[in-house]
Order: C-alpha cells, then sequence, then structure tokens
C-alpha cells in the first residue's frame, strides 16, 4: 500500500502514468489500500482540501485524475470481502461534497461499480440514506430542495436501478421503498417549468439535466417494477399514480406521463406477458383517460396516448390467449372487448369497431381517423397490424371502404397507399377493389365538375388505377383485371377529348420527374402505358413507343390510330387476346358510341390473331360485325364492313392475296423499279391482310429483295425497306421460322450502323433491331429496349454493341466482316460508325478473331488495311 500512496501523492506530478499505476495495482494489497485511498479524495467538514500532509498545489488534481481515482476506488471496494466494510466506505462517500460536477460523477461512478459485486451492501446505504436524508428533505422542504445533492442521487438511482434489472443477484433482492421513492421523483417532475424562463446559462443547463434524468430514473424504476411483479394489477396500481398528471391542466406535465406510460407498456409487452387479468372496471378508466388525450393539442401527447392505448389492449390480448405467437396483436379493434372497454366505447367513439359493425357509418368514421393518425404512428409492428382492421373492413363493407379512401385525398398523395395496400390483404378483395376502381371510369361527371374539383370520382378511381398499377401487393391482381383496365382507360381518355379536358397532356416529358400531379388526360395516357409496362407486356409498349405511337393517343384526331395500332401490336405479341375480345364484345353492345368505336377497332384488329378462332366462332363473328353496320356512327359502320370482308371471315381470299404477292415481288428484280415506296406499301398491306395465314416461302424472297435496299440512296426507300423487314421476318410461319432467323442475324450489322443514319425518315430502324433481338431471343432484350428508347451517348452505344456481341456467342468474325463493308459508304456517320465497331471487336475479341477468320477473310482485311495514323486511331479508340 505504500507504493500506491508514494504514487498518488508524489510530488511535481498532476497525473499518473497507467502503466506506473498497473504495477503498483499487481504489487499493493488490496485489504490495507481500503482504508488509506479515500485519504486523497474525502475533503474536510468545511469542504476544503482534503486532509493530506502534501501541499495544497499538489492536491489539486485535474478532473481526469480524480475521476481515475475514484474509479479505482471503486474496483477496490468490488473486490472487497468484507460487507460491513463496504457499507460502511460506501457511507463515507455518500456524505463527501457534491458541489464539484467531477466528483458528482465519480461518486456515481463509484456506486455503480461496487453494486456490480456488493449490491444489497449498497441497497441498503441508499435505503438508510434515503430515509434520513434524501426523502426527508424531499416532503419537509420542497421549496428549498438541494439541487446539487438531488442531481447526484439521480444519477446513482439509474446506475442502480440499471444493475438492479440487468443483475442476476438481484432477483433475489426486493426494494423496499417503492411508493416512497416514486413520490420523491413525481415530486421532482412536478415542480419543473414548463419552458425554460431564465436567462442563466448555469440555471438552464441545471434544469435540462435535472428533467433527462429524473425522467430517466423514473423510466427505468417503474419498468423494474413490472418486471419484479408481472401482473396486471401492479399495472393498475402504477397507471394509478399517473392520473393526477393525465388530468393536469398543464400541457408539459400530461405529455411526459403520457411518454412515461408508453415507454412502461412497451417494456411489459416486450418483456414477458403479465398474469392475473385486472378488474375490468379499473382498466376501462384508464382506457378513457388515455383516449381523452387523442384531442390534445400537443402532437407528441396526442402520439403517445395513442400507443398507450395500443399497447394497452396488446397486453389484454396476451393474458386472452393471443400471445406473441397467436393471431395478430393488433386486432383489438376488432376484437370483442365488451367489459373492458365499455366506458370507452361509450364516451370515444373512435374505438368502437368491433365485428359485426352496428352501423355504415362507422366505416368512414375509423377509416378518416385512421388516415389522419398514420403520420404519427412510430412503432413499426403498429402499422401492419392497423392495416388488418382496413382489411377486415374492407371484406365486410367493400363498397364503403372503397369511396371513403377514395374521398380521404389525392390519389397521387403517398399517405394513403397503405390503405390501398391493405385492401389487397387477400386476393378475393383485392380483386373486388379493382374492380370497383375500374367501373367507376364509367361514371361520366359534367365538364364543369371535373374542372372545378379533381376530387370526383371517376377522376379519383383514375389516380388511384394508375398508382397501384406500380404496387406490388396488386400486381397479380391488375394482371387479372387487365381487359376491364384496358376498355376502361381507353373510352375515359376519349370522354375527356369530348370534353376539352387536355391541359398538359402533350408537354409531358418522361426524363423529368415531377411531384405535381398529372391532368387527367395526362394520367390516364401514362395508366394506359403502365398498364403493359407493369403487367410484362414491355413488348407492346416497345412497338408503340419506337414508332412513336403513345403520342397517337395525344390528341383527339389520331386517337383512333392509337387504338388500331395498339390492337395490332397486342395481336402481335399475343397480349390477353381472349379476355380483351370479351370486354370488346360486350362495349360493342353498349349504348355509348365511345365504347362502340373502341371496341370495334379492337375487334377488327383481332381478327388478324391466329387463335381468335379458337375464342370465338365466325358465325358469331359474323354478328357482332353485322350489328355493326347498324350503327348510328360512321367510323363503327366503315370498320364492322371491313372486319367482314377480312380473310378470317373468307378464307379463299388467301390463295388470291398469296398470288398477287407473288406478282408484285418481281417488281424488284427490275433493273431499275419505278415507285419502290408504293411497292413496300402494298406489299405490307398485303402481310398484314393474310395475318395469321402468313405469305409462306414467299417471307424468304422478300426478305433477300429488302436486304439491299437498306443501303439506298433515297432516304424513305432505306427507311421503308427496313421497317417492312420488321414485319417479313415474322410473316414465315413456323416452317420457315428458322431460315428468316439467319436473314435478321445479316441485318444486324446493317440496322445497327444505321442507328446513326442521319435522315430523320429513317427512325424506324430501332424497332425492326429490336424485333430481330427478339425474334433471335436475345438475353438482354428488354434492357436493350430501354437504350434504344432512352438512351443517348457513348454510354448508350457501348451498351447496345455489348448486348449485340454477347447474345451472339462465336459469330464475332461474321460481324467483322459485314462492318468491313461500310469502310467504304459515302455517308460519313455509317463510315465513322463502323470504324468504332471494328475497333471495338479487335480490342475485345481479338482471341476469338484469331480461332475463326478463314484465309479468305485475311484476304479481305488486307484490302482494307487503314490508310494514316488518324485512321487507325478510330479503329482502337
Amino acid at each position: 500500500m505504500h507504493g500506491l500512496c508514494t504514487l498518488v501523492r508524489e510530488p511535481h506530478s498532476t497525473a499518473a502514468s497507467p502503466v506506473k499505476i498497473g504495477n503498483v495495482l499487481c504489487s499493493v494489497s488490496w485489504e490495507g489500500a481500503q482504508d488509506e485511498l479515500p485519504n486523497f479524495i474525502h475533503p474536510s467538514p468545511s469542504g476544503g482540501l482534503p486532509h493530506s500532509p502534501l501541499p495544497a498545489q499538489h492536491l489539486l488534481h485535474p478532473p481526469s485524475s480524480q475521476t481515475f481515482l475514484f474509479h479505482i476506488y471503486g474496483l477496490i471496494l468490488k473486490e472487497c470481502a468484507s460487507e460491513e466494510l463496504v457499507r460502511r466506505r460506501v457511507a463515507d462517500l455518500l456524505e463527501l461534497s457534491h458541489q464539484s460536477a467531477s466528483q458528482r460523477e465519480g461518486i456515481a461512478a463509484t456506486i455503480g461499480i461496487v453494486s456490480s459485486s456488493h449490491l444489497q451492501a449498497v441497497w441498503t446505504v441508499l435505503e438508510h440514506l434515503g430515509r434520513t436524508r434524501f426523502l426527508r428533505t424531499a416532503f419537509m422542504s420542497p421549496d428549498c430542495q438541494d439541487n446539487i445533492l438531488k442531481t447526484s442521487f439521480l444519477s446513482a438511482a439509474v446506475m442502480l436501478t440499471k444493475a438492479l434489472k440487468q443483475g442476476n443477484r438481484s432477483q433475489s433482492y426486493k426494494f423496499t421503498q417503492i411508493p416512497e421513492l416514486i413520490r420523491c421523483l413525481l415530486c421532482v417532475l412536478q415542480k419543473e417549468p414548463n419552458f425554460l424562463a431564465t436567462l442563466h446559462r448555469q440555471k438552464i443547463i441545471l434544469v435540462i439535466v435535472l428533467y433527462k434524468k429524473s425522467m430517466q430514473a423514473l423510466d427505468l424504476l417503474l419498468q423494474n417494477f413490472i418486471s419484479e411483479n408481472k401482473n396486471m394489477d401492479e399495472m393498475c396500481f402504477l397507471l394509478q399514480h399517473t392520473e393526477p398528471w393525465l388530468q393536469s391542466d398543464k400541457s408539459h406535465e400530461r405529455k411526459r406521463v403520457a411518454q412515461t406510460i408508453s415507454l412502461l407498456l412497451k417494456h411489459a409487452v416486450d418483456y414477458g406477458t403479465l398474469t392475473e387479468e385486472a378488474t375490468p372496471p379499473m382498466l376501462g378508466h384508464h382506457l378513457g383517460l388515455l383516449a381523452l388525450l387523442w384531442r390534445d393539442k400537443d402532437p407528441v401527447t396526442r402520439s403517445h396516448s395513442r400507443q398507450c392505448i395500443y399497447l394497452l389492449l396488446q397486453l389484454l390480448t396476451q393474458q386472452r390467449g393471443g400471445g406473441a405467437g397467436r393471431g395478430p396483436p393488433g386486432h383489438w379493434l376488432l376484437v370483442a372487448l365488451p367489459a373492458e372497454v365499455a366506458p370507452l366505447r361509450r364516451e370515444h367513439g373512435a374505438i368502437h369497431v368491433h365485428s359485426p359493425l352496428p352501423f355504415h357509418a362507422q366505416v368512414a368514421e375509423v377509416l378518416q381517423g385512421l388516415f389522419q393518425e398514420l403520420p404519427s404512428i412510430a412503432f413499426q409492428s403498429v402499422l401492419p397490424n392497423a392495416m388488418k382492421v382496413v382489411t377486415m373492413l374492407g371484406t365486410q363493407y367493400t363498397q364503403e371502404t372503397v369511396e371513403v379512401i377514395l374521398s380521404l385525398c389525392h390519389p397521387s398523395d403517398r399517405q394513403v397507399l397503405p390503405l390501398w395496400k391493405a385492401l389487397a390483404g387477400n386476393t378475393r378483395l383485392a380483386r373486388k377493389v379493382l374492380t370497383m376502381l375500374y367501373r367507376k371510369l364509367k361514371l361520366r361527371p359534367s365538364k364543369d365538375l371535373i374542372r372545378l374539383t379533381r376530387l370526383c370520382r371517376p377522376l379519383q378511381a383514375l389516380g388511384t388505377i394508375y398508382e397501384l398499377l406500380y404496387t406490388r401487393e396488386y400486381k397479380a391482381t391488375v394482371r387479372w383485371a387487365f381487359a376491364g383496365i384496358l376498355m376502361g382507360l381507353l373510352t375515359q381518355l376519349h370522354y375527356l377529348f369530348e370534353l376539352d379536358v387536355v391541359e398538359g397532356i402533350s408537354d409531358y416529358q418522361e426524363d423529368i420527374l415531377e411531384i405535381k400531379p398529372l391532368g387527367p388526360c395526362r394520367t390516364c395516357l401514362e395508366a394506359l402505358k403502365g398498364l403493359f409496362w407493369t403487367t410484362n407486356y414491355w413488348e407492346v409498349f416497345a412497338y408503340l413507343k419506337l414508332l412513336r405511337g403513345w403520342e397517337l393517343f395525344e390528341h383527339l384526331e389520331t386517337y383512333t390510330d392509337g387504338v388500331t395500332l395498339l390492337a395490332r401490336a397486342m395481336v402481335h405479341y399475343d397480349c390477353e387476346v381472349k379476355a380483351v375480345l370479351g370486354q370488346a364484345v360486350i362495349s360493342l353492345k353498349s349504348p355509348e358510341e365511345r365504347d362502340n368505336i373502341v371496341a370495334i377497332l379492337i375487334i377488327t384488329e383481332f381478327l388478324n390473331s391466329q387463335e381468335l378462332t379458337q375464342y370465338v366462332s365466325r358465325r358469331t363473328l359474323d354478328n357482332l360485325l353485322s350489328l355493326g353496320l347498324n350503327n348510328p356512327n360512321q367510323l363503327v359502320r366503315a370498320m364492322s364492313l371491313k372486319g367482314l370482308s377480312s380473310t378470317l371471315m373468307h378464307p379463299k381470299k388467301v390463295v388470291l392475296l398469296r398470288n398477287r404477292l407473288a406478282g408484285l415481288l418481281d417488281g424488284f428484280v427490275k433493273p431499275e423499279p419505278k415507285d419502290l415506296m408504293g411497292l413496300m406499301e402494298i406489299l405490307g398491306d398485303i402481310l398484314h391482310r393474310l395475318g395469321p395465314q402468313g405469305i409462306g416461302p414467299a417471307s424468304l424472297k422478300m426478305a433477300q429483295h429488302l436486304l439491299p435496299l437498306f443501303e439506298d440512296e433515297q432516304a424513305p426507300v432505306r427507311g421503308g425497306a427496313i421497317f417492312l423487314f420488321g414485319d417479313v421476318i415474322y410473316s414465315g410461319g413456323r416452317k420457315y421460322r428458322q431460315v428468316l432467323k439467319s436473314f435478321a442475324f445479316q441485318a444486324l450489322v446493317p440496322l445497327l450502323f444505321h442507328l446513326v443514319d442521319s435522315c430523320p425518315k429513317v427512325v424506324m430502324v430501332r424497332l425492326t433491331f429490336l424485333r430481330c433481338a427478339i425474334l433471335l431471343k436475345w438475353e438482354f432484350r428488354k434492357e436493350l429496349f430501354g437504350k434504344l428508347a432512352w438512351g443517348h451517348g457513348l454510354g448508350a452505344e457501348n451498351d447496345i454493341f455489348i448486348y449485340m456481341v454477347e447474345s451472339n456467342f462465336g459469330n464475332y468474325h461474321q460481324f467483322l466482316m459485314q462492318a468491313l463493308i461500310y469502310l467504304a459508304s459515302p455517308h460519313k456517320n455509317l463510315k465513322h460508325t463502323a470504324m468504332k465497331f471494328i475497333g471495338g471487336i479487335l480490342k475485345e475479341y481479338f482471341t476469338d478473331l484469331c480461332f475463326s477468320l478463314k484465309k479468305s477473310d485475311l484476304k479481305v482485311l488486307r484490302k482494307c488495311e487503314p490508310r494514316g495514323p488518324r485512321t487507325w486511331d478510330l479503329f482502337v479508340s
């Protein structure tokens, strides 16, 4: 012990080296150290310097050194074997001065360390000290309390409570002064100000410290009481002490007590089920008091009160056998708890929802209240449980639930989305909801109503459908309701055109994300596009996108062309033909003219589907089309007549058209064809009319004639040949599909290079390039479309190059040989693109080329050897 004393009292030193202290501590006797160490930190009775023969300047240790000594003192007492000695030294320690902040922290730290090994001894000292000094001071002179002493006491109480809560040996110890300590702590809280009105910085800091530490100590103590007495009677006993503050006129008192109750109940829910059911009237009284705070002016108080009611009723659910592993804890809103919540149900209508509901009006009340409280739900487990309430309401009262949710806010408000997701809780309910939504599109409000309010039901339903298309929970349901949604959107868009509500439909930009809601027409069009994209019919979406077909829906004059093109793409990619045909038949019989127009446009295009006769007989189709001949609308009559003259209705026309096609193909081999554009237009029309019958071997001859026209000097001819080629490779039927794939492969390099064609009339090249990739079944077809539609710059060019080359493994040398031809192209952009392509092939796939190139290929390479350093740089860049 002499070594330790020497080290601490060493002159000319303000701090001891940790290494020296470690060496000394290993060599001293612990039995004597306890008697000597307090002399270095024990002050005189007057609060002055410690009793020590050393000069004063060596005793004024910095706070870090003094804290270290307290820590060592705690470790020494922790290892002491004598309980009596520990009690005596702890009592001496608590009698030290509390004026210095570092000394208060040191005392608290020492008490915490000692309590880890001598918990009962420390509690005995604290109980005695509480009876003789702290509690007596609190009750006898509350207005003259020693704030510094109170701070020290609260710090020690927090640390001891944590030790009692976590230590294994604390389970055998009973703290006997629970009521007194609670009253003392609540007294401290009651005297706190509602705001910091003092201008003195030290007093502000003091109030903050007192508030935080007192609240922390109270929360920990209350939680410890529940851990020791796991029953509802104990919970009700503790809640009784909070009633005066729940009914307080002071906002800060209500807020703090609500927070304390919330933490207490959460602790009880998380760490075990309480036994012994509480008295129903008493529990109902607590629920009623907490429910009164739902209308408190302070949002924090309202939030905590809601959480308290949820947690308290969750405890009841656990008691009744619905614990953690049995049933949802949040089903209390729909579970009959007649005895416990009767007082609350009578006075607070927000929680009188039980099964079955007595009045439909309660659905609106509950949903509106729940929607208002959604932003303030803090617990992660609360939201899904609350949404189960919405699911059950929707199951019993689907119509009322949908109506109420539609009326809450604009569909683009993300706050309402959880309610819609809850209605997708089961497949049957989700289908009913989506059916109701697209049927609401058939409601036709007046133009004035649409302009004055955006909350009319058809527009709300339209916006909601648009949002639900991109909601994962509705993905399968949207696919199921595809046909109904499609017909609803098409007719709704036509109706909005009739009302001239078209603001914002043409100035929409896809690459700009805007938070503001879209106009009705734009919302309808974007929902139409999203319907195909989200249901994985992206080929239909891409077909119209690359042909700029979606733009046809932006004007009433081109609307019918858009519907026709859309139906044609759906036939080509076999997109829900059967379901949509069924909806179109119903719409053709509708008294609404717009329904008839949309229906006949779809039906006439569907006549080109290979599978149509599997879904409906020719006689039924004949009757439908004949019905259209008597329609008052001229377009419906004309399209019905066109349908009646189709090859599906008159199979003998197939032979005539094929013979006519064979004669027209000879026009390609003439030395100087006069009207190639007219010829290709007629051939395209014949291809379309033959539809599912195809053109057989003539497709091979036509593809062979079209490939050279890709390099025609006239841009319209190039564009027409490229577009027609995309139709031809799909017109040979299964028998000639493999041969047509070889033609598609031959067209890849020319099509890739013509992506940079300077003539705007060659815009069809992107669609034909994609159609070739789909026919050849490339791996990254959807990604390729994204780059073709929205990609820009070198990054997009590089990605397209990679998709093409990597999807045709082993064919690099063929691409290289095709690209060499374009080095002699008169078009600079094509020549430059060919150079970059060749450079990329040589750089990335040189090893493969060395094994695949033939002698004849090498001769061609030598003839195309670049001349000049600049040309070579283009190859390898």
